[in-house]
């Protein structure tokens, strides 16, 4: 089968948890189907990035990414109040990628076409009628514009989000009826979904991890350190770094005055740049080629998440290379795991300051919490098993896929 991959974020390098997905599932996809990429041409995008996803699929389109700044923001939200489209979506549409699209549909048939993102999902309306429509949910957006509501504490921002809310809801259930296959990352995901008003077919297919590259190290680290991955220009990423930098970390420190705390991803604010030093025990690496040293090095990998959706694939990292975790509720939702068994859950900043400080000193938890972890991941969180499932929602291939009714 002829599938047409449409994504926004080009799937190249792995250095977020969305490309990280995205290039597994295409990987799996494209082992099966021929497959043709479109996708935007980002600044920092380097050949060797655009070479290893040539080396999976067919062919690659790439459309220019236009320049950011206040007058596309202020051109979106002009075409968001005539469209209806919610601003949070009307702002990553792009004209030359629809033309590029178009161009594609008038000169190839595909029998597929596969939207990575519900952005991408906006140009369903020019897909012929026959050709199959597939929408792989990273979040559930809606869910993810709820729980930013619940904490934000910026006026405007508040006020453009609630007006986003309620046609955002109608606008996200409507999309993913239009498919005939709906990819959620978890249960979680799926039922919010329902609960949204969708009622086509929706296939979980869970996040993953590369067991043999994300190893546990030989030994448990015995030094005060804490760690977190993930791309710190991400809203959810950057508003959970400032309350545990803020509410958590001096609470641990208060009673472990030697514990630190390393945050590992790109383009961290100027507001959290402004909290590091070693007075305050804050490390800021930017992005790193190898994660994996930074993270073995910690005792403890903290995911103090506020707010989002969709499933962590740091966590799911962190727990392959048998670091233990404290998270949030939010943060580890999506994950099949169990509180005090797989990992630590606690919300109210006390107790996530107490689950950290007793994982530090008690090393016998510590190191129970890391084998059982590991133990979940093996058997529930492989990238050849979530290629099997998304391959299973498409015609023709394995009908054993996890459906929810």
């Amino acid at each position: 089968m002829k599938v047409l991959f449409i994504t926004e974020e080009f799937p190249y390098p792995l250095d977020t948890g969305g490309n990280v997905r995205t290039f597994h599932l295409l990987r799996a996809l494209a082992a099966r189907h021929e497959v043709v990429l479109l996708a935007m041409n980002r600044a920092g995008l380097e050949p060797a990035h655009v070479a290893a996803v040539r080396a999976v699929v067919r062919d690659v389109h790439l459309v220019e990414s236009p320049d950011k700044g206040i007058a596309r923001e202020l051109g979106a939200m002009l075409r968001s109040a005539s469209s209806g489209v919610p601003f949070i979506l009307e702002r990553h549409r792009s004209r030359p990628l629809r033309r590029k699209l178009q161009a594609l549909l008038a000169t190839e048939t595909f029998e597929a076409v596969h939207f990575n993102h519900l952005d991408a999902a906006l140009y369903s309306g020019d897909i012929p009628g026959t050709t199959l429509r597939i929408l792989d949910q990273h979040n559930v957006v809606t869910n993810q514009v709820k729980t930013t509501l619940a904490s934000e504490t910026r006026a405007l921002r508040r006020l453009v989000l609630r007006a986003d809310f309620p046609r955002l809801t109608r606008l996200e259930a409507t999309l993913c009826n239009e498919m005939q296959a709906c990819l959620v990352c978890s249960d979680d995901d799926a039922n919010h979904l329902r609960a949204m008003g969708v009622t086509g077919p929706l296939a979980v297919v869970p996040n993953g991890v590369d067991l043999d590259y994300f190893r546990a190290g030989a030994e448990l680290a015995t030094a005060p350190r804490l760690a977190f991955v993930g791309t710190l220009d991400y809203d959810p990423c950057e508003r959970g770094l400032w309350y545990f930098c803020n509410e958590i970390l001096p609470k641990i420190r208060a009673k472990l005055p030697g514990a630190t705390f390393t945050a590992i991803g790109r383009n961290p604010s100027r507001r959290l740049l402004d909290l590091a030093g070693p007075e305050r025990g804050i490390e800021f690496t930017g992005r790193v080629e190898d994660l994996r040293p930074h993270v073995q090095a910690a005792r403890v990998f903290v995911v103090p998440l506020l707010s989002g959706s969709g499933t962590r694939l740091k966590i799911l990292e962190a727990m392959a290379m048998g670091v233990p975790v404290v998270s949030t509720t939010i943060g580890a939702e999506g994950i099949d795991g169990v509180d005090g068994e797989h990992f630590r859950i606690a919300d109210a900043p006390e107790a996530f300051a107490q689950a950290v400080l007793e994982l530090i000193g008690d090393t016998q938890l510590a190191s129970s919490l890391r084998a059982r972890a590991r133990q979940l991941v093996e058997r529930s969180f492989s990238w050849q098993e979530a290629g099997r499932r998304m391959l299973a929602a498409y015609p023709g291939d394995d009908p054993r896929v996890r459906a929810i009714a």
